[in-house]
């Protein structure tokens, strides 16, 4: 019976407390502050699920990022190899490496690259491809690589050469390299057999500077309007095709 005359007079005090409170400030201060602490701790909590789920998305985002990264970094090394190769496989016998690139996904994009043994031979490639896996390859190692032995050469017959020299705007994505494939060749006009036994003979002193005839060699005899190219490992084996080639051509 007391337990029970104790909380009552304990609920009255409350209610004569709150009636005390409520007569002073206009309301229920204590009401009001309970439930401003309780929106305040609901406030932080929602902000602090926030904050949660937005590292967690940004580690998830960072997991992809490296993931694509780590993926794109082992294709572009698969295509520098395939640039790099591109050059060797084809039997030149010679060594190169990359000077500079501007690449995209999957290492597709510009190249420069230069011979090893000869470093001033700089000539420029292009790695192309679509969603499908497949890669394209395009570069203007044979033109810079004769050009840079044709403007060496030094020969007394050397002004019966007639250059051809372009250079064209090359596109890939978003990137355009102004003047960057060269074509490059020469050729020696003739209207005889004698002329083009002589320009024979030209042609292979040239041969014989540049000393490797893997490398096709562009520069050509022109009789009338066609080009008839050197072919063979030998003097004796360039005679004999531009012979054949040019009966061919005045028939």
């Amino acid at each position: 019976m007391n337990n029970k005359k104790e909380w009552n007079e304990i609920e009255e005090d409350n209610k004569k407390r709150k009636s005390n409170i409520v007569g002073q400030y206009g309301f229920d201060i204590e009401e009001y502050t309970k439930e401003k602490l309780s929106k305040e701790s609901q406030e932080k909590e929602k902000k602090r699920n926030k904050r949660i789920k937005v590292i967690i998305v940004l580690v998830i985002i960072l997991g992809i990022f490296l993931q694509i990264n780590s993926i794109s970094k082992q294709g572009k090394n698969r295509i520098e190899e395939k640039v790099i190769n591109e050059v060797e496989n084809t039997s030149f016998n010679e060594d190169v490496e990359i000077v500079s690139e501007q690449t995209y996904w999957k290492g597709r994009g510009f190249y420069k690259l230069r011979v090893k043994d000869t470093p001033d031979i700089v000539y420029n490639a292009v790695v192309t491809g679509d969603d499908f896996g497949k890669t394209g390859y395009s570069d203007d190692f044979q033109s810079r690589y004769y050009k840079y032995y044709f403007e060496k050469w030094e020969d007394e017959e050397k002004y019966k050469f007639i250059p051809n020299e372009v250079y064209e705007d090359c596109t890939y994505g978003l990137i355009t390299k102004k003047n960057w494939r060269l074509t490059f060749y020469t050729y020696i006009e003739v209207n005889t057999y004698e002329e083009m036994l002589e320009a024979t003979e030209d042609i292979n002193r040239l041969l014989e500077f540049i000393g490797n005839r893997k490398i096709p060699v562009l520069s050509y005899i022109k009789v009338g309007d066609k080009f008839i190219i050197p072919v063979g490992e030998t003097n004796e084996e360039v005679r004999e095709n531009f012979k054949k080639q040019y009966e061919d051509a005045i028939r």
